[in-house]
C-alpha cells in the first residue's frame, strides 16, 4: 500500500468483484482516537490491502454495539439487500459487526452463503482485547486461540467455489501460489496492520492457517511462519518438511 493514493480506493461500485461496504459505528462521537475520520482512512487501507475498493459507507453513529446489524438503521438495509450490489464487507478493530458473538457469525454466515467477503482482521485483535480484560487471559494468547478457531470455521464452512486449501486462501486475499512443493502467499490480507503490528499479525495469520489446515482435513501441509519482503509471514510446506515455527 506504501505510494497508494488513498482517494483512489474509494470508488463507486463497479464489477470488479471487490466492491466493498465500510461498516462503521461509534456507540460515543467523542472518542477521537476511533473519529469518523480515523476510521475512514483505515477502511480504505483495509479494503486496498485485499486489492478492493469501498463503494460506500454504512455509518451508524452513537448505536450501541449491542445491536443486530440486521436491524441497525445503516447496515441493515444493505444486509437485507435492500440497497444496491456489493461485494463484501470491511469492518475495522473499532467497529465490530456486533458484541454478540452470535451476531459476527450470522453475518458472516451470511456472507459465506453469498459469496462475499469479510474483512475479520480487526474483528479478531478487538475480541482478543475484550476477552483479555474481561478473563485476565493475555491478549496474544487469546488472539492466537481466536484466530486457531475461526481459521476452523472458515475451513468447515467452504462457500462458493472453495475445494481446498487454494481456493480457500485466494477468497480471503492470501494470493497463493505454487513454488515447487510449498505455497507461497505473495499478500497479507492485514498488511496495513502488519506493519506497525508485525509480530501481533504474524502470529494471528498463523494461527489462523493453522486452523484452516485440519478444518480442510489436509494434513499433508504445515503453516509455517517464514517471514520474507513482499509476502505473507507464513508458508505452507509438506507436513514432514521442518517443523512449524511456533
Amino acid at each position: 500500500m506504501r505510494g497508494t493514493d488513498l482517494n483512489m480506493i474509494e470508488r463507486p461500485y463497479d464489477g470488479c468483484g471487490k466492491c466493498l461496504l465500510g461498516v462503521r459505528r461509534l456507540s460515543r462521537m467523542k472518542l477521537a482516537t476511533s473519529s469518523p475520520e480515523r476510521q475512514r482512512e483505515d477502511f480504505l487501507t483495509a479494503a486496498g490491502a485485499v486489492g478492493g475498493h469501498i463503494i460506500g459507507w454504512a455509518d451508524d453513529w452513537e448505536v450501541s454495539g449491542a445491536t443486530d446489524p440486521m436491524t441497525r438503521p445503516q447496515v441493515g438495509p444493505w444486509l437485507r439487500d435492500e440497497r444496491g450490489p456489493h461485494d463484501g464487507l470491511v469492518a475495522a478493530a473499532v467497529d465490530r459487526l456486533g458484541r454478540k458473538v452470535v451476531d459476527c457469525l450470522n453475518t458472516g454466515y451470511k456472507m459465506r452463503d453469498e459469496g462475499k467477503l469479510l474483512v475479520l482482521a480487526g474483528r479478531l485483535l478487538a475480541q482478543a482485547v475484550e476477552e483479555s480484560e474481561v478473563t485476565g487471559e493475555p491478549a496474544r494468547a487469546v488472539l492466537h486461540r481466536t484466530a486457531h478457531q475461526l481459521g476452523e470455521q472458515l475451513a468447515g464452512d467452504d462457500g462458493p467455489g472453495v475445494t481446498g486449501v487454494f481456493d480457500l486462501l485466494e477468497r480471503y486475499g492470501f494470493e497463493p501460489r505454487d513454488e515447487g512443493d510449498t505455497i507461497v502467499l505473495g499478500n497479507c490480507p492485514f498488511r496495513a496492520l502488519a506493519r506497525e503490528h508485525t509480530q501481533t499479525v504474524c502470529g494471528m495469520n498463523l494461527h489462523l492457517l493453522r486452523g484452516v489446515l485440519p478444518g480442510l482435513e489436509e494434513d499433508e501441509l504445515q503453516a509455517c511462519l517464514e517471514p520474507s519482503p513482499g509476502h505473507c509471514c507464513v508458508r505452507l510446506r509438506p507436513a514432514t518438511s521442518r517443523p512449524a515455527t511456533s
